[in-house]
Parts: C-alpha cells; sequence; structure tokens
C-alpha cells in the first residue's frame, strides 16, 4: 500500500466526499476498509482509497 493510497480522515469528511474526491463509490471505500455504517468514521482515521 503507497502514501498515495492512504486518506487520513478530515474535520467535516464524509465518506461520499471522500469517495466522490477519490473517483470511488461509498460501497467500495466501506468493503476496501471494513466500515460497516458509512456514517461513523473518524477525524484522524486512515482509509485506503485504492
Amino acid at each position: 500500500m503507497n502514501a498515495g493510497d492512504v486518506y487520513v480522515v478530515q474535520k467535516g469528511d464524509t465518506l461520499s466526499r471522500i469517495a466522490k474526491k477519490y473517483n470511488a463509490t461509498v460501497d467500495e471505500l466501506q468493503k476496501l476498509n471494513g466500515i460497516s455504517n458509512p456514517n461513523l468514521i473518524r477525524v484522524g482515521q486512515k482509509l485506503r482509497v485504492k
């Protein structure tokens, strides 16, 4: 996993906004990161985006 493949959640981020930024879907990001509730991401959390 490259540094470019990881996104650190910032204040005000939503999973849908992050997905749009990386040309992905919320579902893809959920599966990549083992997220069951897309509304529960935390500031500072590292998410795989590729």
